[in-house]
Formats: structure tokens, sequence, C-alpha cells
């Protein structure tokens, strides 16, 4: 029989602009630090940029230089939050490695790695193929890097789902411990900040100033587009009722994940054949077995798009009205595609500490109609959140997030 109850989470790891460790990560939330910095990946002369939320100095610990040389940064970012995630989790498994599986996003790869590495190729005429960094270059790097590091050998998968993979690898990993596949699964998302993933942003006029100045506050109205970022991170998720009965420590449970998926131009996303995100929150709410009434903050996936913004403002006023607290916590860290894994543990976080961080350097817009915050706002107890993602592909995903019932 398929097991219907919560999801527990019980393990986070992350690799952030604000923070490299859940202590760092969670003290970042808490004093509302931005991890916007001067862009050093590439020169950024050409076009009229300062700014991206990328993360420097980065090193994997535990490894030789010579060790690293055959583990590409992605994998590198992977491992390290992958192994936090572990660690915290407390899980044995060293007991059973095959009842552990692995679930990784990794949408862009390590696009950067993989283009210099057959570009070298060929002007080598076939002849250089470096065997040690060609497993770089696999969709599954990644994955199998962190499988291999941590000694796990249940199911290795890769999800590969355009702009919105992270939540798609969650509710993999979910149904992989619904129908008993593993006992515990690690699910993580991963991106890495390139010159050739943001020339396919700017060439679908993303990102921010190519209209006016770098502006990445979302729902503001001086935004124009996306500051891009970078990052990991990862959960360690098991049965509700088997972490319990394990004595684990429960971060938060997942009650619910609903997906809505339609066709739509990418470089016309909103356009009026988008289906309602009501449908979203009507299934979000019915599996949880919760009213709207009982949500107590919305973790909402507005990156400083002048058309996506719009749009989920006017998605959660019409369903939750204007007093429903919102908050975009990629005025922390950027826009990222796959490490939007990172808004989830955001939302555990502020969940463990009861508060909810603001819009940072929002100040009001006129043009919004929900309750952005613009101030950190503290609860008594939040107890039931909602995080958000959108893919420019077409889809849309929401997961319902409570507290861990005693």
């Amino acid at each position: 029989m398929m097991y219907r109850g919560n999801i527990a989470i019980t393990g986070m790891g992350v690799v952030s602009s604000i923070g490299t460790t859940v202590d760092s990560f969670t003290e970042s939330i808490k004093k509302n630090y931005s991890g916007l910095t001067h862009l050093n990946r590439f020169d950024p002369t050409p076009f009229n940029i300062s700014y991206s939320f990328e993360i420097p100095n980065f090193k994997l610990e535990g490894k030789k230089s010579q060790d690293l040389l055959r583990i590409n940064k992605t994998s590198q970012y992977t491992i390290a939050a992958a192994r936090d995630a572990l660690k915290q989790s407390g899980y044995p498994v060293e007991l059973n490695p095959y009842e552990v599986g692995i679930v990784v996003s990794s949408s862009f790869l390590d696009f950067s790695l993989v283009t210099k590495y057959l570009t070298d190729v060929l002007k080598s005429h076939l002849k250089d193929y470096r065997p040690l960094q060609f497993p770089n270059t696999v969709p599954n790097a990644a994955a199998a890097h962190t499988a291999i590091e941590l000694k796990i050998k249940g199911p290795n998968v890769t999800v590969m789902n355009k702009h919105n993979g992270a939540f798609s690898a969650i509710k993999y990993g979910i149904n992989m411990l619904r129908t008993n596949q593993v006992k515990m699964v690690l699910v993580g998302g991963v991106d890495l900040f390139s010159y050739e993933i943001f020339l396919y942003f700017r060439q679908l006029e993303r990102t921010a100033g190519i209209k006016g100045p770098e502006i990445h506050i979302p729902f503001s109205r001086e935004r124009n587009g996306f500051i891009m970022g970078e990052g990991c991170g990862v959960v360690a998720l098991e049965k509700a009722e088997d972490a319990r009965k394990r004595g684990a420590s429960i971060i938060a449970e997942i009650c619910s994940i609903s997906n809505m998926y339609f066709p739509c131009p990418i470089t016309q996303y909103l356009t009026a054949d988008m289906p309602g995100a009501e449908l979203v929150y009507d299934k979000l709410l019915s599996e949880a077995n919760l009213t709207k009434e009982k949500i107590d903050a919305f973790f909402s996936c507005a990156n400083s798009s002048i058309d996506i913004d719009a749009w989920e403002d006017e998605a959660i006023f019409s369903y939750f009205g204007g007093d429903l607290p919102v908050t975009a916590f990629s005025s922390f860290i950027g826009e990222v595609s796959d490490a939007s894994m990172l808004h989830l543990i955001a939302a555990c976080v502020c969940l463990r500490n009861n508060f909810l961080p603001p819009v940072l350097g929002y100040s009001g817009n006129p043009e919004m109609q929900s309750n952005i915050l613009q101030k950190k706002k503290y609860f008594d107890r939040l107890e039931n959140v909602i995080v958000s993602r959108l893919g420019l592909g077409g889809s849309y995903s929401a997961i319902l997030l409570t507290s861990p019932k005693n």
C-alpha cells in the first residue's frame, strides 16, 4: 500500500552566496543580508553590468587539489550540501547504504566546463580526450560524484526540467519514499553561474541591466529583470512516521506538492491562455486537508521580472486576499533555476524561528495588491507556509510546508 502521510525533512545542507553552512545561511536571513556582489566570473564590460550573486572562494573541504580536478564545481557544491544534510539527519547510512537514494536536479549542468572540454577536444583534432575530466560532461555527474563520496548505493537519479527542476526532484524523491524504494532520500538542486548561462537568459531579455539600471528587487516598480545567482540546496527526506520511530529531529514536514504544466513560448511567457494558479492552490490545500485561512505565509517565486512578479502577485491576491504575508527569497540570493531548493530551505529556517523575512530593498509598489513585506514579520508560531516556483518553459509548482507535529 502506498504511504499517504507527511514527508519529514530531517536534514538540510546549503552552498549559497549568503552562507555555505546552514548556520551561516540562517544568520544571513535573520540579519537581512544580501549575497549581491561584484561580478567576477567573467568580464561584464560588454554588457554594461556589474553585479551577480556568485559564491567567492568556495573550496570543498576534505579534498586535495589533485582530487578536485576530477570533480567539477557543480558536483563540489552538491557534495558539500549533501554531506551536511546527511550529517544533520543522523541517518545511519552505513548500516544499509542500499536503502538511501539520491535525486539531484541539474538542468543546466556545468555548461562552462562542458563547452571548454568539447571545444578543446575539437581544437586538438580529437586527440585530447582527458578521460579523468570526461565524466564531468555527462548529465548525472553531480549525483554520481555525491553518491560515491557519501557511499550511497540506493537509486541515483538526475532530474532535468527546464527552470523548475528542484521541485520536480522533490516530487520524484517523495514518490520513491511512498513506493518503498528507499527509506531515506537526499534531494538536491544545483546551479553554477557561468558566462554561457548568463548569455542564455540575456538573449531572452530576462536579465537586469538591459533596459535600465541593474535592480533586483522583486515586486518593485523599478524592477526590469533579474540578477543571476548560483548555489546548491539539499534536503534529507523520510516518511514522517519512520523519522519519529528512529527518534530523528524533524525540521519541517511536507504536507503536499502541486504542479501545473502548460505550453508556453519562452519569449512570450505570460499569455491570456495561461491556466489559473487556483488549480495549483486548490490541489495543494485539498491534499493537505487545510483551508486557505490556515496558511500563515507565502514564499513567492518572484524574481524581479516584470511579467512574472505581476502574474504571481495577482494569483496570490485573487486566491488568498490581501492579508497573507508574502516574501520573495530571490532578493537574498538572486535568480536561480535548480538551486531554488534554497527557497525551500529558507522557508524551513523561518518555520523553525517563527519569522518571515522581507523582500530586500522593497519599499512599496501601488501596482501590487498582495501583502508584500517591507520589514521582517514575527509570529508566535509560524505553522503553514507555501513555497512556489515558476519555470519559463511552462510550469508552476508549489509546496506546502508545516511545522512538525509532536
